[in-house]
């Protein structure tokens, strides 16, 4: 096609000069990268003359601002060319020039640098406007751009006041092994980085503490927020008001009912519906409809409203694949085994809103993102023992998953002074007073529950004969095999991560563990990033289920897949504990996930522990390293993340950050694709700590430089 074109133009049935300037018009025309391209392949087979080059100069200083890459590196192309003319526009160029060198395209930025080196070369100019804008090129930690900027700068640009204040800008931002080629037009002393003050993270402080509805008309203002954000605390809070204040409504607030009621009808009505909007608008609906009967002219218009989707789901319910969303609770399909918990818990209070009884859910959150306070815990469990109501055992489940560890000893002393029997032993031993069970084990499901989460993998002998050994163990521990192969299935992907986890199937049995319904689902659902919330001490469990369905291969592009893990890692980074087994694999695999959102959300958990210190680095990187040694994913995604987001922040994180290097490379035999990379970086971060290679990482160095691209970085790395 392009040659045809150029033979058209050829043939002079096209006007050239037209067709070239259309050509690079068309870099700024909103047109995707393949049209683009064409069109900047159409433009160079057509070999545009100086001349013509000289005459398009304002077309393709324009076409710089492009957002494709091909077509910036196309026009800096033609633009050397002409560099020497006298009719080149020099000021216009520099304008465009600290954009360029801003780019996170490394061959845009050299191309950019090599226009510019050109142009001194050739050109007698005032140095100072290029040279200003050239120190933009600091804004890159990329060891290759650095020193070609450096280099143009102590060739062409004399020292100047201008000068020194542009390079100021970008000071902590210049490399070690840069800095000397600079030392005319920086401080030689770089700024010194100061350890970040590790204050311990409280999991449920003021700073997180949720603000409940304090009345019946917070709660009609609260709902349609839970209903449009499923599975966050929203949902937690709505049912907890429920039970609180659903009597409450007069003739004067129950008019606030028919928005809330209209909008759970519209929101269910849909054909796919998130689980847990399912269950809150299936609750309100149900509300609505039992108000409707005590106040039927204010109401007046649900029954109408009712009626249009009722009609609209006795069409549907002909199709075999739905799910009944209107009736009563217990009738309604929620798809996944693992939902059938919190339907359960939603048919509880819905018994709580219909009788009266304001005694509220043991596992409703007090803290953001997931947690319950310990001593809001015993107050609760308090309530239940003088009103002599037996909880619903899965809602005392979930407390227990839910409850935050770090600090119990306020709560302890609560528990001896107000709780008795069963629930006083059951939380001496959830706290970690009593090291080892006592006392009777009449509830044997909320036993093995505080068992799990206060010591995940801990097999204590008291509970050998609950009933519960036929469960694999890697459920209890929320630890798996896994490993990093080589792919014989996909081309593409040179290596698969593989991770084992067992088979179980949901057992009819007295009294089931809240996990057992987790565990049976054997379905993928998008719903799986709201259970970190139901199992935070132990998140093991739902972390390897993600890894196991969307991050075998290191690209997988799919929006469901992408979003799933994209959810998991905001969630993992909102619970703010330390990693367990299966955080440090999903963690070190998403560093070099092919998604740049779900990277920057891994630095973002990295930079956190790092500050808190409650993160173990050579364990990260041993991780990251079994990857890397099959090139599971471009070595690349690591090195940029770690220049632009982790590198530099402060002493600590430095020093992190060469621990985790230091631990990828033990892992790696011989050396990957974009080695050299990685092994700048390293090199610039023992620079900054002044530290020296680790022993073992020397040996390895020592095997490496006998690979002619290595050589160099290998020997500098050697030396220090």
């Amino acid at each position: 096609m392009v040659s045809y074109h150029s033979k058209v133009v050829g043939r002079k049935k096209i006007d050239r000069k037209r067709f070239l300037k259309e050509c690079l018009l068309a870099s700024n025309r909103n047109f995707n990268k393949n049209v683009t391209g064409w069109f900047m392949d159409t433009f160079t087979v057509l070999k545009p003359t100086d001349d013509e080059l000289a005459d398009l100069q304002d077309e393709l200083l324009a076409g710089l601002a492009s957002v494709q890459s091909k077509a910036v590196n196309t026009i800096l192309a033609h633009l050397k060319k002409i560099v020497s003319s006298p009719l080149f526009k020099t000021d216009e160029f520099s304008h465009y020039l600290p954009n360029l060198l801003s780019s996170e395209v490394k061959t845009v930025v050299m191309a950019s640098l090599s226009v510019t080196e050109k142009i001194f070369q050739k050109r007698s100019i005032n140095p100072e406007m290029l040279g200003i804008a050239l120190s933009t090129a600091f804004v890159s930690k990329d060891d290759g751009i650095q020193s070609k900027a450096a280099k143009i700068i102590l060739k062409y640009i004399p020292v100047s006041e201008n000068i020194r204040d542009a390079l100021s800008h970008y000071s902590d931002n210049i490399l070690t092994n840069v800095r000397p080629i600079l030392e005319k037009y920086i401080d030689a002393q770089q700024h010194e980085l100061e350890d970040l003050a590790t204050e311990k993270l409280v999991l449920a402080g003021n700073e997180n503490k949720i603000r409940e509805p304090e009345n019946f008309e917070d709660l009609m203002f609260l709902l349609p927020l839970a209903i449009e954000n499923p599975g966050t605390y929203y949902y937690d809070l709505a049912l907890a008001g429920l039970i609180r204040f659903a009597g409450d409504a007069d003739a004067e607030s129950v008019k606030l009912i028919e928005p809330v009621f209209q909008k759970a009808c519209k929101t269910i009505a849909r054909w796919e519906v998130p689980y847990f909007n399912v269950i809150l608008c299936n609750l309100i609906i149900n509300y609505g409809l039992d108000v409707l009967a005590k106040f039927p002219v204010q109401l007046k218009n649900l029954e109408k409203i009712y009626q249009k989707i009722s009609d609209e789901e006795t069409v549907r319910e002909s199709y075999s694949s739905y799910d009944k969303k209107l009736g009563p609770l217990q009738g309604i399909g929620i798809g996944a085994t693992a939902m059938k918990v919190y339907k359960e818990i939603a048919m509880a209070a819905y018994h709580k809103m219909r009788s009266g009884d304001q005694t509220p859910l043991l596992s409703t959150i007090t803290h953001l993102p997931c947690w319950i306070d310990p001593v809001q815990l015993v107050e609760r469990f308090e309530i239940y023992q003088n009103q002599n109501i037996e909880p619903d055992p899965l809602d005392v489940q979930l407390a227990l998953q839910r409850c935050a560890l770090d600090n119990t000893s306020e709560a302890l002393t609560l528990v001896e002074k107000k709780l008795k029997g069963e629930y006083k032993e059951l939380l001496l031993f959830f706290f970690g007073k009593n090291g080892t069970p006592k006392g009777k084990f009449e509830h044997p499901s909320w036993w093995m529950t505080a068992g799990i989460t206060r010591s995940p993998g801990m097999v204590f002998e008291e509970f050998k004969n609950l009933g519960y050994g036929n469960i694999p163990r890697e459920f209890f521990s929320g630890i798996y095999d896994w490993k990093t192969i080589d792919s014989k299935k996909n081309s593409y992907y040179p290596a698969e991560l593989t991770i084992t986890i067992p088979k179980y199937h949901l057992e009819k049995r007295k009294d089931s563990l809240l996990l057992e319904y987790f565990i049976a689902e054997q379905k993928d659902f998008s719903e799986a990033p709201a259970f970190m919330w139901s199992f935070p001490n132990v998140p093991g469990n739902i972390l390897a289920k993600v890894i196991k369905t969307c991050l075998f291969y290191s690209g997988m592009a799919e929006v469901y897949e992408r979003n799933l893990v994209l959810n998991t890692a905001q969630s993992l980074y909102q619970i703010k504990k330390p990693l367990d087994e299966m955080g440090y694999l999903f963690l070190g695999t998403i560093f070099m996930d092919g998604d740049k959102t779900i990277r920057g959300i891994a630095a973002e958990i990295w930079l956190e522990h790092v500050a808190h210190q409650m993160i173990d680095n050579s364990r990260l990187g041993k991780v990251m390293g079994l990857h890397e040694k099959l090139e599971w994913a471009p070595v690349k995604r690591l090195t940029d993340l770690m220049q632009h987001q982790m590198l530099n922040v402060s002493k600590n994180h430095n020093q992190a950050l060469e621990e985790l290097i230091s631990g990828a490379l033990l892992q790696m035999d011989k050396p990957v694709t974009n080695l050299k990379k990685l092994l700048e970086v390293y090199h610039e971060v023992l620079a900054l700590n002044q530290s020296e290679a680790n022993n073992k990482v020397k040996e390895k160095l020592s095997d490496w430089k006998e690979n002619s691209s290595l050589k160099k970085i290998c020997n500098l790395l050697l030396k220090k």
